[in-house]
């Protein structure tokens, strides 16, 4: 179901009452109960495409109340390789996933590594520093300096949802793309601008108190169609209701919703992607794959597998013209936490 309102998400042990998906982020946070509570979850994760320099780079947060897992992933699609480094805070709090819409500042820092996000009405800043990090083609140290800004006015692909066994037990999320981006990387303290006008973010951001163990994949992808950025966002699982899934393609800023997806990976080199409503087929070529398992003494776990490559394909938009692509960065991933 569709919703085109603004409404509540549950405070203490309340059930979630409105469950669907809205071009905006409609669910806000009114009372302060359920941002202390340490069974909330909150994510908050970037990403970073530019085709000319033939890169994705991704950061991101998760926070368990409990702790906080941090990680900065650099995929060079060209060489077929990727690289990652990933550090933990202890009793985060919370930082992140409180307000799907408020200005919001997150940190970490640690002997490996340096994370910043800032985000002020439509402009996401990030900052990061992994001065050890051994890239591809046998480099060592990444920093950045990044801003993704947001169209005024642009949609995105927002969802709650709850489990029919108990309706306290939530997850709510936007997914927000394709984000214009501008910036300098510094790889092995060489400068490396990133293309104007050329290179695309995401972000994934969201919050829930899900039981105890969550599983799901994901997919995200953005590329440029007569000088018109557009994305693909994609997921199946994480929640009970297949309908209410973020399954869309962003074009002109615009939301237009596709149906459940389909994955064939037996070939673990070229998928196919699918969804159900015959509006979308793709195939993806996997570059690099990258396993990664995190975990905080014993209490808070992300058990990931992501693949990065290139999409190609076609969709069909809500006025029914198809829109064929070739090429377009992006990741595919499974995702099993607690």
């Amino acid at each position: 179901m569709e919703i085109t309102e603004k409404t509540t998400l549950p405070d203490d042990s309340d059930a979630l009452q409105n469950e669907g998906w809205a071009r905006h982020p409609y669910w806000e946070q009114t009372g302060k109960k359920t941002r202390k509570r340490l069974n909330l979850k909150g994510w908050e994760s970037y990403s970073v495409s530019d085709p000319v320099l033939g890169i994705i780079l991704s950061i991101t947060f998760s926070d368990m109340g409990y702790a906080g897992l941090f990680s900065i992933t650099f995929a060079d699609i060209r060489k077929n390789e990727v690289a990652e480094i990933s550090g933990t805070k202890l009793l985060a709090g919370h930082r992140t996933g409180s307000d799907l819409l408020s200005d919001s500042a997150v940190t970490f820092s640690d002997e490996k590594m340096t994370v910043a996000f800032v985000r002020k009405g439509p402009r996401h800043h990030i900052l990061i520093t992994a001065p050890y990090l051994q890239l591809p083609g046998g480099k060592t140290g990444l920093k950045a300096d990044m801003t993704l800004t947001e169209d005024e006015g642009m949609e995105s692909m927002n969802t709650a949802s709850c489990w029919s066994e108990n309706r306290t037990r939530w997850i709510c999320g936007r997914k927000l793309l394709p984000l214009r981006s501008e910036g300098i990387l510094f790889i092995n303290h060489a400068p490396v601008k990133l293309t104007s006008g050329k290179c695309l973010g995401t972000l994934i951001r969201g919050m829930g108190n899900w039981t105890h163990r969550t599983s799901g994949q994901f997919m995200m992808l953005t590329g440029i169609r007569n000088e018109i950025p557009w994305g693909i966002c994609l997921e199946k699982g994480f929640i009970p209701d297949e309908k209410n899934q973020g399954n869309a393609v962003i074009y002109e800023d615009k939301v237009h919703k596709l149906g459940s997806i389909i994955v064939d990976s037996t070939d673990e080199s070229l998928w196919t992607i699918s969804d159900n409503d015959g509006r979308l087929s793709m195939k993806f070529r996997v570059s690099s794959v990258l396993k990664s398992d995190m975990r905080t003494h014993r209490v808070a776990s992300s058990r990931t597998a992501r693949a990065f490559g290139l999409f190609s394909g076609s969709f069909i938009l809500d006025n029914g013209n198809e829109i064929k692509f070739e090429d377009a960065y992006g990741f595919a991933g499974k995702i099993s936490g607690k």
